[in-house]
């Protein structure tokens, strides 16, 4: 029989599987992120005058964690609850590393699309409007196409945390109707 303080234990685990899994897409997305536009994040990057390092790798792995572990708990929260709310059979943390593996790599290929969009289409952000002023037009090119990826990256990672929990919602339901069948 599934207590509440089993439930809490497995809405935490589901929890911290979203935060790991956000952060670890963070940390590999400002990898790539930071050597395409350093100033993104040095200059530019909310709060950038608190951490400042010389290393991009630093730069990156900061900024991937910072950025992105709040994501994880937000998305996690939802999750968590659509797993384990009911009677019928809990939704595990094992059961949800495949959709958020699908989620990052749906979040990669967004990402890699507008930043390759922006790139394309010469798209530039209204320098007075963000407060960054780089010394050259491609500067301002390479810095809009990365303010797009990560933009990309969370309107995906938001549409899509709402979507797996919609999903894992339907198929606990499915349970239900099947359970209901059988008599159980």
């Amino acid at each position: 029989m599934r207590t509440q303080s089993s439930r809490l234990i497995e809405c935490v685990k589901i929890i911290f599987l979203c935060i790991i899994a956000c952060v670890v897409y963070g940390i590999l997305h400002d990898q790539i992120t930071v050597r395409l536009c350093p100033a993104y994040f040095t200059e530019w990057h909310f709060h950038a005058e608190v951490f400042q390092h010389p290393n991009l790798n630093v730069v990156g792995l900061f900024w991937g964690i910072v950025a992105t572990w709040w994501v994880g708990l937000i998305l996690g929260v939802p999750i968590a609850i659509v797993s384990t709310y009911g009677a019928v059979e809990w939704w595990t943390w094992r059961r949800s590393v495949k959709p958020l593996v699908l989620l990052i790599i749906s979040l990669w290929i967004t990402a890699a699309i507008g930043y390759w969009t922006s790139i394309l289409l010469s798209f530039r952000a209204d320098s007075e409007a963000l407060g960054y002023f780089p010394e050259t037009d491609q500067d301002l090119l390479r810095f809009s196409s990365v303010l797009v990826a990560h933009n990309f990256s969370y309107v995906a990672g938001a549409i899509g945390g709402l979507l797996i929990a919609w999903w894992i919602h339907c198929q606990r339901r499915k349970l239900v109707v099947i359970q209901s069948r059988q008599g159980v």
